[in-house]
C-alpha cells in the first residue's frame, strides 16, 4: 500500500531523479533503520528500484522502478526525470538534498542548474532561497575552491541580486576552516547540515553563523 508519504517521496526522488537511505533518514524518517526498511517494502512492490554505486557508503541509490515512471508520465502528467549518478558527487548530492527538503520548509527555493539558469545568472548557485524578503544564494561546499574562485562567486552573486551567500557544510568543525579560508564579505553566512535540520525543526529559522561574526570572535 502506498501511504501519503510515499508519493511524496516519490516525487522527492524524481525531482532529484534519484536519492540515497542517507538523504531519507534526514527528511522524510526518524531514523536510519525507519528509512532502510521502508526503502525495502517499496522495493518489493516494484515501486522503486536500486543502483549500485561499487562505494562502500553509500552502497547503492534509489531511483524510480520502470512502472513507477510509466505510472507518473501516464497517469499523473509527471515528467521523469532522467537518472544520472557521478561517484564524485555524491557526497555533494547528499547534502544537497537534505539542505533542499528543509529550506523549503521557510521559504521559496528554486534548484537552478548552468544549463537552465546562466544564461540569466551571472553565477548559478546550488539553490537560491527566498525568505523574509531576502534573496540567498545556497553553496553546498564540501571541498575547497580557489580563493580568486570564492572572489568571482561573491561578485558574481552580488550583480545577480543575493542579499546573502550560505554555505552549508557538512560537519561544524568545517565552520571556521571555510570561514577562515574564504575572501571577506559581511554577505558570508555558514552553518552545518545537522545544525540547518535542527534550527527549522525547533526555532523554523536558518540561524546561520556571520563570516565577520567568526572571525570577530577570534580577533578578540
Amino acid at each position: 500500500m502506498i501511504t501519503k508519504r510515499d508519493e511524496e517521496i516519490l516525487k522527492f526522488i524524481n525531482f532529484f531523479g534519484k536519492t540515497y537511505t542517507k538523504v531519507l533518514e534526514k527528511t522524510f524518517f526518524p531514523s536510519f533503520s525507519a528509512a532502510e526498511n521502508r526503502v525495502a517494502n517499496l522495493k518489493k512492490q516494484d515501486i522503486i528500484s536500486f543502483w549500485n554505486t561499487n562505494l562502500v557508503s553509500p552502497r547503492r541509490a534509489i531511483v524510480l522502478s520502470e512502472s513507477t515512471k510509466n505510472y507518473f508520465e501516464r497517469h499523473l502528467d509527471i515528467k521523469v526525470k532522467k537518472t544520472k549518478i557521478h561517484l564524485s558527487t555524491i557526497e555533494h548530492n547528499i547534502i544537497e538534498q537534505i539542505t533542499f527538503f528543509w529550506l523549503q520548509k521557510i521559504g521559496k527555493i528554486i534548484k537552478t542548474t548552468v544549463v537552465n539558469d546562466s544564461k540569466n545568472l551571472h553565477h548559478t548557485p546550488d539553490f537560491i532561497l527566498f525568505s523574509q524578503e531576502k534573496k540567498i544564494n545556497i553553496e553546498v561546499e564540501i571541498t575547497k575552491k580557489t580563493e580568486k574562485r570564492y572572489k568571482e562567486i561573491i561578485f558574481k552573486s552580488s550583480k545577480d541580486g543575493a542579499d546573502y551567500i550560505l554555505y552549508v557544510v557538512k560537519k561544524k568543525e568545517d565552520i571556521k576552516r571555510f570561514a577562515e579560508y574564504l575572501p571577506r564579505s559581511n554577505k558570508l553566512m555558514f552553518i552545518d547540515i545537522n545544525s540547518l535540520i535542527h534550527n527549522i525543526k525547533t526555532t523554523g529559522k536558518i540561524n546561520p553563523i556571520f563570516q565577520e561574526q567568526l572571525l570577530l570572535y577570534d580577533e578578540v
